[in-house]
């Protein structure tokens, strides 16, 4: 029997009334319906078979409902430090994107752009013997290296502990690549270092549970990805002073707006939330960065 109800055609048999089958019992898991969507699973009310209309009036109606959580999400979380972990501590979660979302997304938003970005000139440095002065030039990735320089910089990296001159090879040789490569590795290093970062926070916020530090960390580094996005996106912009402006002001912005979430979500008073701040950062600092050292080694030690 062919139902139509609502404007929705559906080759379902009805249940005896009205009603097509659809509307009465969730077909995703057969629980009876008493609204638009399912109190068990959450599927919402809709034929097994729409049409183009129906399925473009559903893409349109989920774009702007996420359009809408993200737009609220980002005010809160950029204008409101700290105020996005407090609602979703407290349970207002329904109106923001999840903490796990926003942090990838924010993630491979900067990674994207620093992958697309004009590279800047200064990435590393390598000290170079120049014949027969006896003296060291430094010379900058950018600049035209000969093959005599080059081999050279080989030559004095080859004097280099083992562990560094993989390394010193491939920062000579291959800047690019290093560089395409490292940005590559960095987003699941960084990943993996989330719940050390929260770690640390527990260190110092013993009375919190875990997985608040865990939101915190999310957030405040969703952020930080953010405002790191700036400069790359301005690379494509050809004045570099903009640039330089922006990374000042970036490293301004960032220390001030996350002592500002600290004081949000964990309380005290600013002084000692300073303390703790520092505590914090090195703490992770020195927890993080021989995991970074040895990802560098890693990548050039295996080039893509």
């Amino acid at each position: 029997m062919i139902a139509v109800a609502e404007g929705h055609r559906t080759d379902l048999q009805t249940t005896g009334t009205d009603a097509p089958a659809w509307a009465t019992a969730c077909l995703n898991c057969g629980t009876p319906l008493s609204g638009p969507f399912c109190a068990q699973c959450g599927q919402n009310a809709a034929p097994p078979h729409p049409s183009v209309h129906e399925l473009a009036h559903d893409a349109l109606e989920q774009f702007v409902h996420w359009d809408g959580k993200v737009g609220a999400t980002l005010r809160c979380l950029i204008a409101h430090p700290g105020a996005l972990t407090c609602d979703v501590l407290t349970g207002r979660r329904a109106r923001y994107v999840s903490p796990l979302r926003l942090y990838l997304t924010c993630s491979v938003v900067y990674f994207l752009l620093s992958a697309a970005a004009p590279a800047t000139r200064v990435n590393f440095n390598v000290s170079v013997p120049s014949p027969g002065a006896g003296k060291v030039r430094v010379v900058g990735p950018g600049a035209q290296l000969t093959d005599n320089e080059r081999a050279e910089a080989v030559a004095s990296s080859d004097k280099m502990p083992r562990l560094l001159r993989q390394f010193a090879h491939r920062t000579i040789e291959d800047p690019s690549g290093l560089r395409r490569d490292m940005l590559q590795a960095l987003p699941k290093v960084l990943f993996a270092l989330l719940p050390v970062f929260a770690a640390v926070l527990a260190l110092f916020y013993r009375r919190r549970r875990f997985v608040e530090h865990l939101y915190f960390a999310l957030h405040l580094h969703a952020f930080i990805f953010i405002a790191m996005a700036i400069r790359p996106l301005l690379r494509f912009v050809p004045f570099p002073p903009l640039e330089f402006v922006a990374g000042i002001a970036v490293l301004v912005w960032i220390p001030v707006y996350a002592h500002v979430a600290f004081h949000r979500v964990y309380g005290s008073t600013h002084g000692i939330t300073a303390l703790k701040e520092t505590g914090v950062s090195v703490l992770y600092g020195l927890a993080s960065m021989p995991v970074l050292l040895a990802t560098a080694l890693w990548v050039a030690s295996h080039p893509h």
